[in-house]
């Protein structure tokens, strides 16, 4: 019996999760980019607990992402470039080449679940953007007049986002 009251009493606390772990969090918003109001979320981003992964010199980050539906999934966040890290490019002066390194302040990563990649996100100071598909559904998380959004790319109003840009882009090469 006492055993069975230990595993009540302390069960809670082995399924609790602090949502300060949440490198992304949602809430409702008054402002919708989609035609169902469902599909539109505020996300906040825990800058703090981005900052910190990046203190410990981070290139992969285990994180969960955010669904419509207020649920995560756990995706590992693969940092990567198109650029070389210690990439050089030459100024041509009045006085000859200047060598200068590129530190690029954009971080890109792929975002990874199950193994597949299903999607990107880019940091850019406090600035983010995500695209990813999951279960058939094109998520996109960018900003919208002040307000950082989760939104359903299929259901969505405005006619410029990041996803549609990415896939025209993509068809064209």
């Amino acid at each position: 019996m006492k055993n069975l009251l230990f595993i009540l009493l302390f069960f809670p606390i082995i399924g609790y999760t602090n949502s300060n772990d949440y490198l992304l969090q949602l809430s409702n918003t008054n402002q919708v980019v989609t035609y169902l109001s469902n599909n539109t979320k505020k996300v906040t981003f825990n800058k703090q607990l981005y900052k910190n992964k990046l203190l410990e010199k981070l290139h992969v980050l285990d994180v969960k992402v955010p669904l419509l539906d207020e649920n995560y999934i756990d995706v590992t966040l693969i940092e990567f470039s198109v650029i070389a890290p210690k990439h050089k490019f030459f100024i041509e002066t009045k006085k000859g080449k200047i060598e200068q390194f590129y530190e690029s302040n954009l971080k890109s990563y792929r975002i990874m679940h199950k193994n597949k990649s299903i999607g990107v996100f880019i940091v850019q100071k406090n600035f983010i953007i995500a695209s990813y598909k999951f279960n058939d559904t094109q998520f996109e998380i960018s900003e919208h007049k002040g307000e950082l959004l989760l939104f359903d790319v299929n259901d969505c109003i405005l006619k410029n986002n990041f996803s549609c840009a990415v896939e025209k882009k993509h068809k064209k090469v």
